[in-house]
């Protein structure tokens, strides 16, 4: 009796460990999510700065990420990293992702995407009240002028393709000052990113030129990344478009950050 007790208890020891096995990848992978300050889709307060808990982090993108991450299901750690750096990172690190990305043809076929994240808007501005510089209606108009995008950026290297000579600073946040400054004569950066910058740095900031394109900020991930799991968030993301739960986050951070 006592050796057909061991048997049994032995046989459900390892029929657990067989089912354990077997569980859905996605329930036993944790991600290792990258993102970078990018105001105000990413950002951190003075006081915050130097600490790596995920509370410490806020921002627009930050809050979409967190609620996909919490419906799907799967665990995660997040870390800021400059956005170059991160970009190695994920293109060498499996189950590694960064955003939020935005998706260009360069980037495209070396990442696995989550998209879109968020849905922005880019335009060219000029320092608020200059008069020496003609009206920009068209991409032709703005070529002559030194154009101030940061290091990373779909956007930036958008127009470096197109022939733009394109300043990059290490983070989007310095751009203003240095229009401000007459360091660069044109600023290339989504509108909401604008409105929010110079809002936070008390910059003046003088109205969009020409909304020339609209980008897809993206969560790109490791190229080898399960197909299960990048299938699972893409599903929880439409999800959340159709139930309304992407446009009540941009509800409520607009009336938090207003």
């Amino acid at each position: 009796m006592k050796y057909a007790l061991v048997s049994l208890l032995i046989f459900f020891l390892c029929l657990s460990v067989d089912v354990s096995a077997r569980l859905p990848v996605l329930y036993r992978t944790k991600l290792q999510l990258l993102t970078y300050e990018s105001p105000p889709y990413v950002y951190l307060t003075e006081s915050q700065r130097g600490t790596d808990a995920q509370t410490d982090k806020k921002g627009l993108a930050i809050e979409v990420i967190d609620l996909i991450m919490q419906r799907a299901g799967i665990p995660f750690n997040l870390t800021v990293v400059p956005v170059k750096r991160g970009l190695i990172m994920t293109a060498a690190q499996e189950n590694t992702c960064i955003f939020p990305i935005e998706r260009s043809q360069e980037k495209e076929v070396k990442f696995a995407w989550v998209s879109p994240v968020i849905i922005s808007r880019h335009a060219f501005f000029k320092k608020k009240d200059s008069i020496s510089m003609m009206r920009i209606k068209t991409l032709t108009d703005a070529l002559p002028y030194t154009v101030g995008s940061y290091l990373g950026s779909g956007m930036g290297d958008y127009l470096d393709s197109l022939g733009f000579k394109v300043e990059y600073a290490s983070d989007n946040t310095a751009n203003l000052k240095k229009l401000n400054a007459n360091r660069i004569e044109l600023w290339a950066t989504d509108v909401l990113s604008a409105e929010y910058i110079s809002q936070v740095s008390n910059e003046p900031l003088g109205e969009a030129e020409l909304v020339f394109f609209t980008t897809l900020k993206s969560m790109a991930c490791n190229s080898a990344l399960s197909e299960k799991i990048l299938e699972r968030l893409n599903l929880t993301l439409r999800e959340m478009y159709r139930d309304g739960s992407i446009e009540e986050i941009h509800k409520n951070f607009a009336a938090k950050t207003n």
